[in-house]
């Protein structure tokens, strides 16, 4: 049994317990780690092509070994860099990665900061950080910061198992992290309503009604102090906002549907993971 999620240290131990005893191999039963490392837009580019591979087993000379280096022969023969390490290394190499990545993101986000105030301009300042080979330019991208499904989990669920390990002084900068990602998303909305005159308020219709606004949808990883609420004051609902379904829809005939094929945008994100 092959892992590759990203899970908490000490995950495949337990899934090898539960292995030997409910699998009707019992003891037979091998557990191997070797986590992804897909970014977003490149999932095949970076399964075929991977940066690197990272492969864990259970001990030296074993058959699961033996299997993921024929499984991954022609990535190998390619020159792929090839690590070879314990499981709970292969465990913690994803979660260290994704941490980083979003200590990157929070690191120019906080310099952003400091140029406002500074009125300097973050955007050069990133530039030339990025030159600078032990930096890079990846990930030196001031904006909303880091979001969706992957980091913000990763990060929370990294600084939580090291709390349980008695680990957690250790990773005291990652919550500074997540406090400047936070941060970033409310600065974000102060500077759209300074744009806005100072309020998202409307005025009032002719009927002398404040015209209001739908209900938001809730969206993954959005503080509980960026709702429409904190924004307006309020968060009415608007019957006349709901899309009216017609009694019959009308049902698309097969030479009037068009099959589209997305396309990749130029500028693909080149962070984060599935």
């Amino acid at each position: 049994m092959v892992g590759k999620s990203t899970v908490p240290v000490g995950t495949a131990p337990r899934v090898a317990g539960i292995l030997r005893d409910k699998a009707p191999a019992g003891e037979q039963v091998e557990v191997a780690w070797n986590p992804e490392f897909l970014r977003e837009s490149f999932a095949v580019e970076d399964t075929l092509h991977p940066d690197r591979l990272v492969l864990s087993f259970s001990g030296e000379d074993t058959h699961a070994e033996t299997v993921l280096r024929q499984y991954f022969g022609k990535i190998i023969e390619a020159g792929t860099p090839t690590i070879t390490t314990s499981l709970a290394t292969a465990e913690l190499v994803k979660g260290s990665a994704n941490a980083f990545l979003a200590t990157k993101i929070s690191f120019i986000n906080a310099i952003a900061e400091v140029c406002e105030a500074a009125g300097a301009d973050v955007r050069q300042l990133a530039e030339a950080l990025g030159h600078d080979t032990r930096i890079g330019p990846r990930g030196l991208r001031p904006g909303l910061g880091f979001g969706g499904g992957c980091l913000p989990k990763d990060l929370r669920g990294f600084m939580a198992r090291a709390d349980e390990l008695g680990a957690d002084q250790a990773l005291g900068i990652l919550r500074e992290v997540d406090a400047i990602n936070n941060r970033r998303r409310e600065r974000m909305v102060d500077l759209a309503r300074e744009q806005l005159g100072g309020t998202f308020k409307t005025s009032a219709s002719p009927s002398g009604e404040r015209p209001s606004s739908p209900t938001p949808t809730t969206s993954a990883n959005r503080p509980p102090s960026l709702s429409l609420r904190s924004c307006t004051g309020s968060a009415p609902r608007s019957p006349s906002m709901t899309p009216k379904r017609s009694a019959t829809p009308a049902r698309p005939t097969p030479s009037s549907t068009t099959r589209t094929t997305p396309s990749t945008p130029p500028n693909a994100p080149t962070s984060c993971c599935t």
